[in-house]
């Protein structure tokens, strides 16, 4: 209808970091989904390689700087269709509880396999495959549970390192997403990154984001910092345990190097093909 304000061009995830109330440049978050997502807002773009995207962000004179790939949160759904029978997966109310409660019953050590969720690849390797590392007979499926909550939250902590390579490392991150949906992962999130993960209600992110900068298109309020702090509700904080620090410290070391050995071999089985070598 002729009249009719429009407002647009919110990229999904500047809505989402919207609705998660995020308009200062130390706010930081990550989105957990199909594609595993860090950013934060900045007032200049960085070019130098360590930021994978920059985008404009809703706020005049502010960008939103990201890092992401698909692996994360969703990778569960195909674990799930491997690990639980088609009776336990018809049983969806219950599954999830399943889920959180074999891995909360393994406590995090050494002994517990280390799960590398790029099923399509990831930020420096498309190519990439997933696995499950370091398997031994008394392994349950509730290890390859633990395994993937932790490998899930050490991919988002790889590209947090990427993102704030010259700046401050976050003092609280704010969490969206699958992941959210449990207790258990948010706090092993937490206790992986070290910092408090702050939780909003689950909600349609990007659609409560579109509406905030909407709202302050049409002049309902002045600017958008006035708009988050009147429609995003407060969140729930999950403070880090430090209870397992050193071991998710080696554990996270761990990962990264057998991602780095991976990426190698990979080099070298491209470069066997060329060759024509044995």
């Amino acid at each position: 209808m002729i009249g009719t304000p429009v407002s647009s061009g919110c990229h999904d995830v500047v809505a989402a970091a919207l609705a998660m109330g995020l308009t200062a440049d130390k706010d930081c978050f990550l989105i957990t989904g199909t594609h595993g997502i860090n950013g934060y807002i900045s007032d200049q773009p960085v070019l130098y390689g360590s930021v994978k995207y920059n985008e404009l962000f809703a706020a005049e004179g502010k960008y939103l700087l990201e890092d992401g790939y698909p692996a994360s949160s969703a990778t569960l759904e195909w674990v799930i269709s491997v690990l639980f029978s088609e009776k336990e997966q018809a049983s969806s109310n219950s599954l999830y509880e399943i889920v959180n409660r074999e891995v909360v019953s393994v406590v995090p050590d050494e002994e517990i396999p280390l799960f590398l969720p790029f099923l399509k690849g990831y930020r420096d390797n498309p190519k990439a495959a997933g696995c499950w590392v370091g398997l031994k007979p008394f392994h349950t499926r509730a290890h390859l549970l633990r395994a993937v909550y932790e490998g899930v939250a050490y991919t988002h902590l790889m590209q947090m390192q990427y993102l704030t390579q010259g700046r401050a490392w976050p003092d609280r991150i704010h969490m969206a997403g699958g992941a959210t949906n449990s207790t258990a992962w948010i706090q092993i999130f937490a206790d992986i990154f070290e910092v408090p993960m702050e939780v909003r209600s689950q909600e349609e992110m990007g659609a409560k984001g579109a509406a905030i900068a909407a709202a302050v298109a049409v002049g309902w309020y002045p600017d958008l910092k006035t708009a988050t702090e009147m429609m995003v509700r407060r969140g729930i904080l999950y403070e880090p345990q430090g209870k397992y620090r050193e071991q998710y410290r080696r554990r996270f070391k761990k990962f990264k190097r057998i991602t780095a050995a991976l990426d190698a071999a990979g080099e070298e089985e491209k470069d066997d093909a060329v060759t024509g070598s044995n």
